[in-house]
């Protein structure tokens, strides 16, 4: 676990429960219907709502949530950024079962938690977040 992502990390806002299953090193591609030429770090940010398509796998990895006593199933954390992987290559022709047909795939790995989510709005397209400034004493 981290406690911080650097700011120069590019951004992907994914819907629930699918940006718990990346983090929890379930789901290893991201099927987009658009490609990037960037490659390294990528900030992964769990949307506000929940996917159409929920497949229904259970996610067990848990993770603190500002403001909460309890730690939460990482697909059950909305609006927040949970940390970062690797984004590896982006392909057509992946053969993980994450992988839509006629689609682009993100080859996912490595992924690390942040030590508690950072709650925040996602954006469309890949984005770089802002830090909150720090309070001034």
């Amino acid at each position: 676990m981290s406690s911080a992502i650097p700011e120069t990390f590019p951004t992907l806002t994914i819907s629930q429960p699918y940006a718990g299953l990346i983090m929890a090193s379930v789901k290893d591609v991201e099927s987009r219907s658009w490609a990037t030429k960037y490659r390294g770090p990528l900030a992964v940010h769990a949307g506000m709502q929940r996917h159409r398509d929920d497949p229904g796998v259970p996610v067990t990895a848990s993770m603190r949530v500002q403001g909460r006593d309890e730690a939460l199933a990482l697909d059950e954390v909305y609006g927040a950024l949970l940390g970062w992987v690797t984004l590896v290559d982006v392909v057509t022709d992946h053969p993980s079962q994450w992988a839509q047909e006629s689609m682009f795939h993100w080859v996912l790995a490595e992924p690390r938690l942040l030590d508690e989510a950072l709650p925040m709005q996602g954006k469309q397209g890949l984005w770089r977040y802002q830090p909150a400034p720090s309070p001034a004493f």
